[in-house]
């Protein structure tokens, strides 16, 4: 289940930062929204490389704080573009849930390697 949490999360990161770019082609020399979508790249990255340490069985508590952010990041975009895709939706709300349990259920795996 660490390795399913930690693929969900990179395969989210990598959906986020492609959006991310894409808005930021969008924007024709707006510099507030050029900061704004930069801003947006920090849990991007956070997510990322909190993935790559999930698959690494590496600092439990750095991927649960990113499955955290991934949770808290699906509510945002299900309360903003939920009406935009129906099964988009549905594969946003199970990528950022997943991770959340798969991680709180396999911490005891990150102990026995720690102790």
């Amino acid at each position: 289940m660490r390795k399913a949490a930690g693929i969900l999360m990179v395969a989210f990161g990598l959906f986020l930062f492609i959006v991310m770019v894409s808005d930021v082609r969008h924007y024709d020399v707006d510099v507030y929204g050029l900061v704004f979508s930069l801003l947006l790249l920090i849990p991007t990255v956070f997510i990322l490389t909190a993935g790559v340490f999930c698959l690494m069985r590496k600092y439990w508590k750095v991927c649960y704080a990113s499955a955290l952010v991934t949770l808290v990041i699906m509510i945002v975009w299900l309360t903003s573009h939920a009406a935009d895709s129906i099964s988009l939706a549905w594969v946003v709300s199970v990528v950022g849930t997943l991770p959340i349990i798969f991680v709180s259920l396999t911490k005891k795996e990150w102990q026995e390697i720690q102790g």
